[in-house]
């Protein structure tokens, strides 16, 4: 009669009728035992110890000599990335390994089939296991293999495939089950874990945003701003944090839209602001690698996100009767710029106060791309309006400033510069902007316009941009009481 020797497996202390997941386990427990994927005895641990003392020189041709060598063998492939670094399973070492088998065992195809999903493309031959895995399932009865690996062999040519992860992914958001109903269904679930099942998920992700429309949402945003899920590897060059961004960025400009707001809230969320620094560690960590031209595009959707936070800022400075009652008119002008006019790039510089409201509403990864300015109160926004004009403008009795050319040493510009006197933004600026325009190979003038009297104002800022070629319809510029005021007076 033949003897078992089954390992020891101490079920927990609340196994009962009413802990359903104890028996599920130990389901689980015995079906691995069958299949030779549990090894608990001593010979094994004994081996396998050996094999691991194994000199990297040394071929594993001389040292199987049975069944249980290469069983040994599967199990070190499968637990440790050390040894199966050392003696990968490559041609090679899967033709030693086959040969010890002298028929075709249920266990042999099970263990291959756990060693291809926990490691997929980290396998040095994938395209080998996967040809030897379609191979054997072919095979092998399908009465001699556990439910879930019957649920593979079925489906084994989705599966077996360096595309495999993608249409598992595809799948699933056809499926009313979702992604789990799916993967019990190929026989990937029941706590099974790895590399397949992982990159299957991130490919779920991926494919979800893909189909959204901008300023959708999801139901996967608020798995992939998880640390451990957006820095998690997708391929050689890429987290999928990067990926997801990537999508973000390509759905908007393809449909030649600006990303809406929220999208650029989540965005920041999975790979932060590009305009940090090139030199710092996070602008390495994720926009280094980014693809060309994400970049560009992302800065000019941020440019237009910080004009809003400026309106903001701008509007809590009015507390005064006369900054109150100037809001209005100094608000619908820059709006009128963002909802219209092609906005390049731009930069805040925060007073001590903004910076306060700024860290409490966003957190403090928020200021590192902004500048400060020496002030209590007084912010200052630059902004690049369609690579003709580098304007200016503030709260509180800013004046309007703006000019064609930057001086080729400006600061403003310059990310790893955080701090600035509130001189240096404005009679200092202005300075640096005549000096830069004057040396230009095309000579051009700036302005600087107060705020006042109402009307006038606003039609010599129009006018001094025109010049620049940036030109300002003044209906978009100005509020619907004020736009027929104007006509009155200017006879528009």
């Amino acid at each position: 009669m033949l003897a078992l020797s089954i390992p020891e497996f101490e079920l927990p202390s609340q196994c009962g009728i009413v802990d359903t997941e104890v028996y599920r386990k130990g389901v689980e427990f015995f079906e691995a035992i069958g299949r030779g994927s549990v090894h608990r005895s001593d010979w094994l641990q004994r081996r396998t110890g050996q094999l691991k003392e194994l000199p990297s020189d040394r071929s594993l041709q001389s040292e199987l000599s049975s069944v249980r060598d290469a069983q040994a063998v599967l199990h070190l492939w499968a637990t440790d990335d050390e040894w199966r670094h050392r003696f990968p399973p490559d041609n090679d070492g899967l033709s030693v390994v086959l040969r010890r088998f002298r028929k075709l065992r249920p266990s042999l195809l099970m263990q291959l089939s756990d060693l291809y999903l926990r490691h997929f493309d980290r396998l040095p031959c994938r395209d080998l296991l996967e040809r030897l895995l379609l191979k054997l399932y072919e095979k092998t009865d399908k009465r001699r293999l556990f439910r879930e690996y019957r649920a593979i062999q079925t489906r084994r040519a989705i599966i077996c495939s360096d595309v495999g992860p993608a249409k598992l992914a595809q799948a699933a958001l056809q499926e009313k089950g979702g992604f789990s109903t799916l993967i019990d269904s190929f026989g990937l679930g029941r706590g099974r874990a790895g590399r397949y099942l992982e990159l299957a998920r991130f490919h779920y992700y991926i494919e979800a945003v893909r189909q959204l429309s901008p300023g959708q949402v999801s139901h996967v945003f608020d798995e992939v701003q998880r640390p451990n899920v957006r820095e998690a590897s997708f391929d050689a060059n890429a987290k999928l944090g990067q990926k997801i961004a990537h999508e973000l960025i390509a759905k908007c400009v393809s449909s030649a839209v600006k990303m809406p707001e929220n999208w650029v809230d989540l965005l920041l969320k999975l790979v932060g602001d590009p305009r940090r620094p090139t030199s710092s560690m996070a602008y390495q960590k994720w926009w280094a690698t980014m693809p060309a031209g994400d970049e560009d595009a992302v800065r000019a959707w941020l440019a237009q996100a910080d004009l809003r936070l400026f309106l903001k800022l701008l509007k809590d400075s009015s507390t005064d009767a006369d900054l109150d009652r100037m809001f209005p008119a100094r608000e619908k002008f820059l709006r009128g710029l963002l909802d219209h006019y092609d906005i390049v790039d731009a930069r805040l510089f925060l007073s001590r106060n903004a910076r306060n409201s700024v860290r409490a509403e966003f957190g403090s990864d928020a200021l590192s791309a902004h500048g400060q300015v020496e002030d209590l109160n007084k912010t200052i926004i630059y902004i690049n309006i369609a690579d003709r004009l580098h304007f200016f403008e503030g709260t509180h009795n800013y004046k309007a400033r703006g000019g064609g050319v930057l001086p080729s040493d400006s600061r403003i510009l310059a990310r790893q510069v955080p701090r600035f006197s509130y001189r240096e933004l404005s009679t200092g600026l202005e300075q640096d902007l005549r000096a830069a325009g004057e040396n230009a190979l095309k000579p051009t003038m700036i302005f600087g316009v107060a705020h006042h009297p109402p009307l006038t104002w606003q039609r010599t800022l129009i006018g001094h941009m025109q010049s620049y070629g940036v030109d300002i319809d003044p209906e978009h510029a100005l509020t619907s009481s004020d736009y027929l005021k104007y006509r009155k007076k200017f006879g528009i």
